[in-house]
């Protein structure tokens, strides 16, 4: 049984009514039990790191690198939070999209069409510190030729998966 309030009633509510409409989808129930369910307002929350938290989260992220010798997984994490893009525009960005010159990204299919994203310095340092192999048009271009970045079984993370990867961090990072 889940345990909270009401973030998680509207969570549950929504979840069962998506559960619904697939099975009504496939014609295995005619009606869905939860459509017109009202929701409890949520408040919506923004959180933004502290110092100390950001100061943990880098640690974490170098001690990463250092223990993998993979820059990319972290490369995609200080971009994210450096940029402010979504983590599939950071795990999807080309070569071909990125502007030194005119320090900014050019991303031509974001979720809300093509967009310029401007570059400040510490984004252009890690740009700067990547490897553009000529293989692979993908910025975040993982430890194979030709693939994003690889996940500790040696697949490819798609975005889906990626969020989950930098909970880890950061959980290594807030317990450090």
């Amino acid at each position: 049984m889940a345990k909270g309030g009401k973030g998680v009633a509207a969570q549950c509510v929504t979840l069962l009514s998506t559960i619904f409409n697939f099975a009504i989808a496939r014609q295995l129930v005619d009606h869905n039990p939860a459509q017109g369910v009202k929701k409890p307002p949520v408040r919506k929350m923004s959180r933004f790191l502290s110092e100390k938290e950001f100061a943990r989260l880098s640690w974490a992220l170098e001690a990463e690198q250092a223990s993998t010798g993979n820059p990319y997984p972290v490369a995609a994490i200080k971009l994210l939070l450096l940029t402010g893009c979504r983590k599939g525009e950071v795990l999807s960005l080309k070569w071909a999209d990125v502007d030194f010159e005119n320090r900014c990204l050019r991303l031509p299919d974001s979720k809300t069409g093509a967009k310029i994203v401007y570059l400040n310095a510490p984004a252009l340092v890690v740009l700067n510190g990547l490897t553009h192999e000529q293989t692979n048009p993908l910025v975040i271009g993982g430890t194979c030729k030709g693939y994003g970045v690889l996940g500790i079984d040696g697949r490819v993370l798609s975005s889906e998966v990626f969020a989950p990867a930098s909970f880890s961090f950061a959980s290594k990072a807030a317990l450090a």
